[in-house]
């Protein structure tokens, strides 16, 4: 049986452990503390705001730059429909054909040229070239529709406005017309044909001429 002061001995002893214990407990917080304040340090920029203080303003300025983000995009979402309203309305499918309107000439000289927005509204210019005159036809069309009837012409350059991008489309070759040839004409290209030459028959008796030689 341990005596009193043994006893003593063994819990100073336990004590002086546990003290140790508890000091490098300490040290190793008061480094990581130390380690904590520093990064802090880094994060409110040397402010001495607390860490939840700083998190509650930032969640502050994140929830004001969402509605300043909201109504912006809002603007932007009534004027972009306003800018699609008006090009809508603006000329935005144009097209050109050139075609020979008589077949007295050559080198397509007459044109058309559509200029028509998104509800095909617009007009369709067309330029006659003859040769001794020429006329310009312009005509209103309102959604597609013209109150004077289109030429073929104009409705294939109506329809290249809004056709898809490709290879150009030919242009309609204009009716020739018709050539009248005379009788006339055509006996005077017929080939002569040689006539037969009339053979002396010995029944047949000589010319006068012949006798008296």
């Amino acid at each position: 049986m341990t005596s009193p002061s043994g006893l003593y001995e063994w819990l100073a002893l336990a004590g002086a452990v546990v003290a140790a214990i508890m000091l490098l407990l300490l040290v190793w917080i008061a480094f990581s503390l130390r380690r904590i304040r520093q990064n802090q340090k880094i994060v409110l920029g040397g402010s001495e705001r607390d860490i939840v203080a700083h998190a509650a303003s930032l969640q502050n300025e994140f929830v004001a730059l969402r509605d300043w983000l909201d109504e912006a995009s809002g603007q932007l979402d009534a004027r972009m429909n306003v800018v699609e309203e008006r090009l809508d309305g603006a000329v935005a499918h144009t097209a050109m054909l050139r075609y020979d309107a008589f077949g007295a000439m050559s080198g397509r000289q007459s044109s058309s040229v559509a200029l028509l927005d998104e509800k095909k509204n617009g007009v369709v210019l067309s330029a006659i070239v003859h040769r001794s005159n020429s006329h310009l036809y312009v005509k209103q069309l309102h959604e597609g529709e013209s109150e004077i009837e289109l030429s073929p012409e104009e409705k294939q350059v109506v329809a290249m406005a809004f056709a898809e991008p490709g290879p150009p489309q030919a242009a309609p070759v204009a009716p020739q017309p018709p050539r009248v040839v005379t009788t006339q004409v055509i006996a005077s290209e017929a080939p002569k044909q040689p006539q037969p030459r009339a053979q002396e028959h010995p029944s047949n008796p000589p010319a006068a001429g012949a006798a008296g030689r």
